[in-house]
């Protein structure tokens, strides 16, 4: 009989340790359950949308057309034009009809006309036409060192306007701003100055527009009687179009 009690007293404390497993093993279910409450969240999809690339383009050049403008002769009287007859503002000459027979003596002025289209397309869109300058043909003459015999000027028109000027020293340099059509808010950059040897910026009134480029040969006093039968070198240019952001009313500067 004096045995019983301490059996009683070990099964009670089995059951107690069952309980404390059993209460641990709970806790962590309630535990482990908490990790599937989702937090909140809702979505919404961005509208289909976007914004056009522009463009900047230089189409083919025309063939020349060739005009005596010899400023001493009096049938240089008519408005020269362009090969869609528009006028080139106080220009006068009459037109070369065949090169292959026409000959150039010393002291001409001739010139050669070319019709260049461009396309520019964007609301920031500033471009630079350009043309390097040709060097002067020289000669010697007689026994003095090569003088220059044949020098360049080159003109662009936009419809009847000179807007720019170069010569054998200069680059031509013609700087054109997009349409402002449809831009909204955006502002014009458009900057016209009274000279045209400077840097203004021509706004074009459509996407597409000809630039009219004039380049003319003075034939110096000079030229040798050796040189009689060379040519008067026209053509070789390269007519280059190029996108700027550091010119027009609304770029910065700095």
């Amino acid at each position: 009989m004096e045995n019983n009690p301490s059996v009683v007293l070990v099964t009670e404390e089995k059951r107690r340790r069952r309980g404390i497993v059993w209460v641990a093993c709970g806790a962590a279910a309630i535990l482990a359950g908490s990790s599937t409450f989702a937090l909140w969240k809702a979505e919404s999809a961005i509208p289909a949308g976007g914004v056009t690339a522009g463009s900047l383009e230089i189409d083919a050049v025309s063939v020349p057309t060739y005009w005596d403008v010899s400023t001493d002769r009096k049938d240089s009287t008519a408005g020269v034009t362009n090969s869609t007859g528009v006028s080139l503002g106080s220009l006068k000459g009459h037109q070369i009809n065949d090169t292959s027979t026409w000959r150039a003596v010393p002291g001409d002025q001739v010139a050669a006309i070319f019709n260049v289209p461009v396309t520019l397309t964007g609301d920031n869109l500033v471009a630079l036409l350009s043309i390097p300058a040709r060097a002067p043909q020289s000669a010697q003459v007689g026994g003095s060192p090569s003088v220059s015999v044949i020098t360049y000027e080159y003109a662009a028109y936009l419809d009847d306007a000179l807007v720019a000027t170069g010569d054998s020293e200069s680059d031509l340099k013609l700087y054109l701003a997009a349409t402002g059509n449809g831009q909204g808010a955006g502002l014009s950059d458009e900057i016209i100055a009274s000279d045209p040897s400077s840097e203004s910026v021509h706004e074009l009134t459509a996407e597409s527009h000809t630039i009219t480029v004039v380049i003319t040969a003075s034939v110096s006093d000079d030229l040798p009687e050796s040189s009689m039968t060379a040519a008067i070198p026209f053509g070789g240019e390269t007519f280059t179009l190029t996108q700027v952001r550091d010119t027009g009313a609304q770029f910065s500067t700095e």
